[in-house]
């Protein structure tokens, strides 16, 4: 039964990032697309699991309704954040009967960027391309890939969504508020970042020049070009500043996700706003919910940003890092940074990190109220999508849940796929839940360098 809260699931796929939210009315907002299937044995971003579920529930009716997702938001196009998204758009375009989106939004740029992007990539690519041989050559070849490919899936994405639901994207290029979801205003969304003068920066240099830096790798591998090919590194434009930062704010909550916005672009922004901010807009700052830029690397924080960020907290800091073991995220400055600023504002600092090996290893401090079981409808996980097993698989697990009716659900054994953040309607800060989201079918890190018991 809907009790009015948003929930927040912030999962736990990797080195990367994979937000889905679910408001009162049963609609669904997914920020980015990442999984892995290494150590965490995961086929598919787990908000595509859920949409499984809630067909498969639907059609199991005999008037089925409609599966709402009010907003995609992709925050930039890197791989840890659109990892393979052409799955979760091959959904939501097959089973548009069931499954309508409402907003895609995209990040900082135009609607005829993405193509622009791609082609300057391809001459980029073929330029270095030539002067590199062995694994160089292969790394350099497969990171451009990638990337073109995913350039691709969104923009015959948008092109076959446009056409299906007569709709049209959005781009984050500047602050404003994007939508007021319906007539019962159920959340009000905000495009917090980049800021114009951001994304002037970038295409007044030529989009080529953005993407001179596009991959990090690169750089290891330009030294023998310099003499022969200087343009390609005399940029110093971070693609991340193109990231978006979106805001939500339900009821008297407010929550920013930061995406992969720099440093730079992150404290632009937060100048600008006040700038442009009407007296009709909410409390744009003091989130409820941070989930922190880039990883929590030391790139995208200082102490500057978050004083600026929560000049007036209204209860403790709760903010979430979506990270794998790769980089050892979140950074040692980043959390110096946090627990500075909360120190100076005299409130309590909540980070949950993804980046757990087990159900010992919890970065989580007094807002952890327990244990989840997400096997209802994680049991999708990696299944066809076929109406008829969809249904199957519906009406089975239905029987399972009558057969153990009032047995409690061994979370202890499982291992952790998300934390959910919970926001009761009409409550504030201090009511703010926060679980453990746990299946069985969600595999663990291992040789985890946090693992505590």
């Amino acid at each position: 039964m809907n009790d009015g809260s948003l929930k927040v699931y912030m999962f736990n796929v990797g080195a990367g990032d994979h937000i889905m939210l679910e408001f009162p009315d049963g609609s669904l907002g997914i920020i980015d697309s990442f999984y892995t299937f290494e150590n965490l044995k995961l086929q598919e971003p787990p908000a595509l699991t859920y949409l499984k579920y809630r067909v498969a529930k639907e059609r199991a009716k005999d008037q089925p309704g409609k599966v709402i997702i009010s907003f995609l938001c992709l925050s930039h196009a890197d791989i840890d954040h659109v990892k393979e998204v052409n799955l979760l758009f091959s959904f939501i375009l097959k089973e548009h009967d069931i499954v309508v989106l409402e907003n895609f939004w995209l990040f900082g740029g135009y609607s005829d960027t993405i193509m622009q992007y791609k082609g300057e990539i391809e001459n980029i690519r073929r330029r270095i391309l030539e002067k590199l041989e062995g694994e160089q050559r292969e790394e350099i070849s497969i990171s451009t890939s990638r990337y073109i490919d995913c350039l691709d899936s969104i923009n015959k994405f948008k092109v076959e969504w446009n056409s299906l639901q007569k709709r049209t994207e959005y781009y984050f290029t500047d602050f404003h508020c994007i939508t007021r979801y319906g007539n019962k205003e159920v959340y009000k969304a905000y495009s917090l970042g980049p800021i114009a003068s951001i994304t002037n920066k970038l295409t007044n240099s030529a989009v080529s020049s953005l993407f001179r830096q596009l991959f990090e790798k690169i750089q290891e591998f330009c030294n023998p070009l310099k003499e022969d090919e200087p343009i390609i590194i005399e940029s110093k434009i971070n693609r991340n500043s193109l990231s978006a930062i979106l805001g939500i704010h339900f009821g008297e909550y407010n929550l920013i996700f930061g995406g992969d916005a720099t440093g730079e672009s992150l404290e632009a922004s937060l100048d600008d706003i006040p700038e442009r901010a009407s007296k009709e807009d909410p409390d744009l700052f003091n989130p409820d919910f941070y989930k922190a830029s880039h990883h929590g690397s030391k790139h995208s924080s200082s102490s500057g940003i978050w004083h600026k960020l929560y000049p007036s907290p209204k209860g403790d800091l709760l903010i979430g890092v979506s990270a794998g073991l790769k980089h050892e995220h979140p950074h040692e400055a980043f959390l110096k940074d946090v627990l500075e600023c909360c120190n100076v504002k005299q409130v309590g600092a909540n980070v949950f990190r993804t980046n757990q090996c087990s159900r010992y290893c919890n970065a989580c401090t007094t807002k952890d109220h327990g244990a989840i079981d997400l096997d209802e409808w994680f049991q999708y996980h990696g299944c066809e999508l076929s109406d008829g097993k969809l249904r199957e698989a519906f009406f089975e697990e239905r029987s399972k849940i009558r057969g153990t009716a009032g047995q409690k659900s061994d979370t202890d054994n499982k291992n952790f796929l998300a934390y959910i953040f919970t926001f009761p309607a009409g409550g504030k800060n201090a009511d703010i839940k926060v679980h453990r989201g746990v299946s069985e079918k969600i595999g663990e890190y291992g040789n985890c360098k946090f693992h505590k018991k």
